[in-house]
């Protein structure tokens, strides 16, 4: 380790915190606001809807791919010289899509943004780990979850703006200005806060992960659309499913692996998966389903129902610092107790038919549920992190947010499905239970450890 975390000062370690923070806003804008572009978008490059949503999905699936390979890579090199490249191959994604002349360049840089932004966004969450103590860690995840999570509900508004005012190329251009100020400062302010070692990079493995992960993202980013029977959707789940288990035994035979599963040995770890897992299964599913209803049995606008989940939104990102510090104080447990039954009670009232047939209810409800996930989002992750040892901090987190974010498409395509087929009832139900489970989860959790 080239710097330990013992050598940055207290001001040093906020000026570095700030630098990250200012950057996962940056890219947390980019990742809705884009959402507003697509029309115009579509319309100066000629493409269809069905083309252009590449641009937000294929996103999505490139980071979900890239992910396992960050642990790795931060395990490897320095902090600051992989932060700045991160940083670096980020803003050149980003001129090439404000600059693309066609489609494809755009998607090229779109594919370049994602792979550095999966990177900068383990270097950041590591980082936060281990430069603040464990009495601290709570506190400094929950401003770093507020942060990230209020800058996605601004961005729609503020993307509408830009592009009524200069076009949907300054969206590209107004996140590389931001993220040229906070390069310029990480020039200045950024450590080498991460233990590294010296280690093989094992291509088998790395060729095995895209190929798990991206059938996996794939397949399930699929269901909704294309539906289960779809040979497109089984064919990719199934190959993801069968490369995920030669990529596995292959971890676990590896003296050095590419990424460490062994951590999951961890009690704590493997708790904090468990409950991440239901966490956002229930979260995304909630968030795919409660439109549907609103549009679909309710009659009620796109814009309506848009209006009625934004509180909700407002909720997780407001909660965060609050849970931060009563993780600090208290411990996962009674987070995992709390936030679970929140979202456990607020599902199932959904299942009341008055309830369900009135916006108000619905925003309130809703905004409870949301509160829940704001509870446990960093909490979950800061102490899943923080339950295996240093050098093992950025496969905790690559696996940990792969893992995640695979359970969040699985929770869209279930409960989705079961909206589908069974009617709102059923699937609230359904998602008040695995709500329960997360609370059960608490039985596992062991107390925060000074």
């Amino acid at each position: 380790m080239e710097e330990s975390t013992q050598q940055i000062t207290s001001a040093q370690r906020m000026r570095i915190f700030v630098t990250l923070v200012t950057t996962c806003v940056a890219l947390a804008l980019l990742s809705t606001a884009l959402n507003t572009a697509l029309p115009p978008l579509m319309a100066d490059l000629g493409i269809s809807a069905g083309v252009g949503q590449w641009a937000v999905s294929g996103y999505a699936c490139a980071m979900a791919v890239a992910t396992p390979l960050t642990a790795f890579l931060s395990t490897r090199f320095p902090t600051r010289p992989l932060y700045l490249c991160a940083l670096g191959l980020f803003l050149v994604g980003t001129f090439a899509s404000a600059l693309a002349p066609v489609f494809g360049v755009l998607m090229v840089g779109r594919v370049v943004q994602a792979c550095a932004n999966a990177l900068i966004a383990n270097v950041t969450q590591v980082s936060i780990m281990s430069m603040f103590p464990k009495s601290e860690r709570g506190r400094a995840m929950g401003w770093f979850g507020l942060a990230t999570s209020a800058a996605p509900i601004a961005a729609p508004a503020l993307g509408g703006i830009v592009v009524d005012l200069a076009g949907w190329r300054w969206v590209f251009g107004c996140v590389g200005l931001i993220c040229c100020v906070s390069f310029a400062a990480a020039l200045v302010v950024m450590r080498n806060v991460l233990q590294t070692a010296p280690k093989p990079f094992d291509p088998v493995s790395f060729v095995l992960s895209l190929m798990a992960f991206g059938g996996l993202t794939i397949g399930l980013g699929n269901v909704v659309a294309l539906g289960l029977a779809s040979p497109v959707v089984w064919g990719a789940l199934a190959f993801g499913l069968v490369t995920a288990v030669f990529f596995v035994r292959r971890q676990l035979v590896s003296s050095q692996p590419f990424l460490k599963v062994q951590i999951m040995a961890v009690r704590d770890f493997r708790v904090a998966v468990a409950a991440s897992v239901l966490l956002y299964a229930v979260m995304m599913g909630a968030a795919a389903v409660l439109p549907l209803h609103i549009q679909g049995a309710l009659g009620q606008s796109a814009t309506l129902s848009g209006l009625v989940v934004l509180p909700g939104a407002a909720c997780t990102a407001a909660v965060s610092p609050v849970a931060g510090r009563l993780f600090d104080r208290f411990g996962v447990r009674a987070l995992l107790l709390v936030g679970g039954v929140l979202s456990a009670v607020s599902c199932a009232l959904m299942c009341l038919p008055a309830l369900a047939a009135s916006l108000p209810a619905l925003c309130v409800l809703n905004a409870l549920r949301c509160t829940a996930v704001g509870m446990l989002t960093m909490p979950l992750m800061t102490w899943g992190n923080g339950a295996v040892p240093s050098m093992d901090m950025p496969h905790a987190s690559a696996l940990l947010t792969s893992l995640r974010n695979l359970a969040g498409a699985l929770g869209v395509a279930i409960f989705v499905g079961v909206f589908a087929v069974f009617g709102l009832m059923p699937c609230f139900v359904a998602l008040a239970v695995a709500s329960a489970l997360i609370s059960l989860c608490a039985l596992g959790a062991a107390a925060l450890r000074p």
